[in-house]
């Protein structure tokens, strides 16, 4: 005779397999999730972390063997930026939850640097259970991190950047007020607050440009097909650098070759280049224009080459040359507002290219910008110079 459970023993048993199947939906979701998790019971040992932990700490697959909060924060402590202050992080969080009137609900948190495995932010913050286990989470906050720190630097040395004419400006302006010159020595002044103006309108319209091609992510670009050498002959059509009389030695082999641009923007990054090559010449030496033509992962790419003979840039200066507001040469000697290149990597990379520096200490520096050839299907309407 077969024996019959009960209906509470079946009831107790559903009861066990829901709460089962709930546990392991909720262990795949907290290991879906791409913060770090370290679950301990009170006495320090840990009884559980999730996949995005292993990966951020490099812990392989048999932490379980006698894993404790004390160990695992060795391991961290091994991978901490030398100049960390906070070099027990975990341990200072429980101190605060031992000393304080902590609610369980309340989480505390921490930012910390690591080295290893790589340079990375990390936000830590612990938290009490019900039943008094302890929880900790590790978010990368690395791209905000950088973010914020990029975003702070880059308001202080515009702010400086605007600053400097603007002080130029109200104080001369001042003096002419002030004072009653003699005429050659106002027109000295005119002459200086008007180059500083104009150095000042430059600046916001460089800030202006770039912010608005940022913003809009070259949804404002009118990209047709040009061919090379249009686009080479408008940029050099708008050079305009006042007391040079050198001239761009230009060879176009491949000027007949098409790409997909906004010919206005990439004139633009061109004249950029073009501009830089001569600034930074300021003991001469030819000016050169050529193309070149490559395979890149089975795509064809055309390149616009810039060359001078000019004071060069260092491997730090290579690295920060797309820097906003980084100048190769400090003093000032050489007019600019350190946002040109900036501007032409912008342009370039949102049209499907990207920009190539090749530079050495006092012998010059060749800038390519490089482009994908247009289909031969793609339809639009040519790009013609303008005659005027």
């Amino acid at each position: 005779m077969s024996a019959t459970r009960s209906p509470h023993g079946q009831a107790a048993d559903t009861a066990l397999s829901l709460q089962r199947i709930g546990h392991e939906q909720l262990l795949d979701i907290v290991d879906l999730n791409e913060s770090g998790v370290v679950y301990a019971d009170a006495h320090g040992a840990v009884l559980y972390i999730n996949r995005s932990l292993k990966r951020m700490f490099l812990i392989d697959d048999s932490w379980h063997h006698q894993l404790t909060l004390s160990s695992f924060e060795a391991q961290l402590c091994s991978m901490l930026d030398p100049q960390e202050t906070v070099r027990l992080p975990m341990t200072a969080m429980l101190d605060q939850l031992a000393l304080s009137d902590v609610e369980l609900t309340q989480r505390l948190f921490s930012v910390i640097k690591f080295v290893l495995p790589r340079p990375t932010v990390i936000q830590i913050s612990a938290s009490v259970t019900a039943r008094g286990g302890l929880v900790f989470y590790f978010r990368d906050t690395t791209v905000e991190f950088e973010v914020d720190r990029m975003k702070s630097e880059f308001l202080a040395t515009a702010a400086h950047e605007l600053r400097t004419p603007l002080a130029s400006i109200f104080g001369f302006t001042e003096l002419l007020i002030a004072r009653v010159m003699a005429p050659e020595r106002q027109r000295e002044l005119l002459q200086t607050i008007h180059r500083q103006s104009r150095l000042l309108v430059n600046l916001i319209n460089e800030l202006l440009d770039l912010s608005r091609i940022e913003s809009r992510q070259g949804k404002d670009f009118h990209r047709q097909q040009c061919s090379v050498e249009n686009i080479v002959k408008n940029a050099i059509r708008g050079l305009l650098v006042k007391g040079d009389k050198r001239q761009v030695t230009t060879s176009l082999s491949h000027g007949q070759l098409r790409i997909m641009v906004d010919p206005d923007k990439t004139i633009q990054a061109l004249l950029n280049v073009l501009v830089n090559a001569f600034k930074y010449s300021p003991q001469g030496g030819a000016i050169v224009l050529d193309t070149l033509v490559r395979d890149e992962d089975g795509e064809r790419e055309v390149g616009v080459r810039v060359t001078d003979q000019g004071i060069g840039m260092s491997p730090e200066h290579v690295a920060r040359v797309f820097e906003r507001f980084f100048r190769v040469d400090p003093s000032g000697k050489i007019p600019g507002t350190g946002l040109g290149m900036s501007l032409v990597k912008e342009i370039t990379e949102l049209q499907d290219g990207w920009v190539q520096v090749q530079s050495e200490l006092g012998q010059g520096t060749s800038v390519t910008l490089w482009f994908p050839l247009a289909s031969d299907f793609l339809l639009s309407r040519p790009f013609m110079p303008n005659e005027d």
